[in-house]
């Protein structure tokens, strides 16, 4: 039996929750190797939800979902914001902020990936 898109997806987030770790697990400075492989993966990622599972998903979501939708857009956008600089420790604090809350927002029973 195949793997679902949901499966898939949260499956993708913990691979590129373990090359984020292992580009920063040195405090003073980001593994450029590490780092390349982490923000190739999440554009990848957030390219399949915004051009398959968003449109895809979109005539069939309610209200609230649809605030979900709109977080996670928004989310989208910041992460794809963060990732052009380099990869100071400001950005990489501040994409791990909005990473936690928005795999969150994604994964977590009732989230977008449920849909």
């Amino acid at each position: 039996m195949g793997t679902s898109v949901s499966e898939y997806l949260a499956l993708d987030h913990e691979r590129l929750d373990v090359l984020f770790e292992l580009a920063t697990l040195r405090t003073e400075k980001v593994d450029p190797d590490a780092y390349g492989k982490f923000r190739q993966g999440l554009l990848r990622h957030i390219g399949i939800e915004e051009k398959i599972l968003i449109p895809a998903l979109q005539p069939i979501l309610n209200d609230e979902s649809k605030a979900i939708l709109a977080r996670i857009r928004s989310d989208h956008s910041a992460i794809v914001a963060l990732l052009v600089p380099e990869p100071v420790p400001p950005v990489i604090a501040a994409l791990r902020d909005i990473l936690s809350k928005h795999n969150d927002l994604e994964e977590t029973h009732g989230g977008f990936y449920e849909l």
